[in-house]
């Protein structure tokens, strides 16, 4: 019984850290800002994220904007609404995290709060 317990406890510590990466998020600097507490600073960590973005009711596949054909009907009869495709809009926004202002080199490009 006592190895079952110390064997789940080093493999929850071994997947914890994993999780945790998992969740991060690419902040921009203007929301990095925001949460950064007072003596820290908002520093460009090297990552990036891409963000496609596409019309209003359309799903992006890839980068390809697709909308789902609607279906009704009136006094007249049914009718169906295809939609065609388009290309989405990708961009790219450099991810910051936030640093303790007393580590900042420098060299380095960072925005802090004061």
């Amino acid at each position: 019984m006592k190895a079952k317990i110390i064997t789940s406890i080093a493999l929850a510590i071994i997947a914890v850290p994993n999780l945790a990466r998992a969740a991060t998020v690419c902040m921009d600097v203007a929301t990095c800002l925001e949460r950064a507490a007072s003596g820290y600073c908002c520093c460009a960590n090297g990552e990036t994220q891409t963000d496609i973005a596409c019309p209003s009711g359309y799903t992006a596949v890839g980068t390809t904007c697709t909308r789902a054909d609607t279906t009704g009907s009136d006094e007249t009869g049914t009718y169906v609404i295809s939609y065609g495709t388009c290309d989405a809009t990708v961009s790219t926004t450099d991810c910051y995290s936030t640093r303790l202002q007393s580590s900042i080199g420098r060299d380095e490009n960072c925005m802090c709060n004061m």
